[in-house]
């Protein structure tokens, strides 16, 4: 009972945050969910919850969607996302490794924004222009597909997905993941 007491307040504490960035709600929900309750109510329970998210946003916000990039995204995503699903499958009875292939992810992505963050002043400009010349690039869709294969597994690959979105995305009123405007 204690257990899922704390779950709440993990997805309580998370959509907190959620609402604040306008992603990364899942991805922190998860591996607390992975220990408090399991993968099996985790990842349900998760999913709907971000699907009702999307779907909130998606209706307060359709005006200003990107749609050929949106198609973009949910073929390839989708694809990784069986992906996942048959990876998950292979890989049944060894969750323990899924487990800390999920820790590694976040703490990759931690660093990573740790490392935006302490970047030096001016630098900033740089770094657009090399998004910039990387639009459309096989290496941004093999970034959207680890997103699918990530979400497919976890539920939580909507960091990668913000990766190829600010990649790909450069007017703040067509962005399909982050209409929150905190970013």
């Amino acid at each position: 009972m204690m257990n899922l007491v704390c779950f709440y307040l993990v997805i309580f504490l998370s959509n907190i945050i959620h609402g604040i960035t306008g992603f990364a709600g899942t991805i922190l929900a998860m591996p607390f969910g992975l220990m408090l309750v399991g993968y099996a109510t985790a990842k349900p329970v998760l999913n709907v919850l971000g699907l009702l998210s999307g779907i909130y946003v998606f209706v307060g916000f359709h005006d200003s969607v990107n749609w050929k990039e949106l198609k973009k995204i949910v073929v390839v995503m989708a694809a990784g996302i069986v992906g996942g699903i048959l990876i998950r499958g292979m890989l049944a009875g060894r969750e323990q490794m899924l487990y800390r292939i999920l820790g590694i992810f976040v703490i990759l992505l931690s660093i990573q924004g740790l490392a935006k963050q302490l970047q030096i002043p001016g630098s900033t400009q740089r770094q657009k222009d090399v998004l910039i010349q990387t639009h459309d690039t096989p290496l941004l869709y093999l970034l959207l597909a680890a997103a699918g294969i990530i979400h497919g597994i976890f539920v939580s690959g909507g960091p990668l997905l913000i990766g190829y979105e600010k990649s790909v995305i450069k007017s703040a009123s067509e962005q399909l993941f982050q209409p929150y405007g905190f970013f």
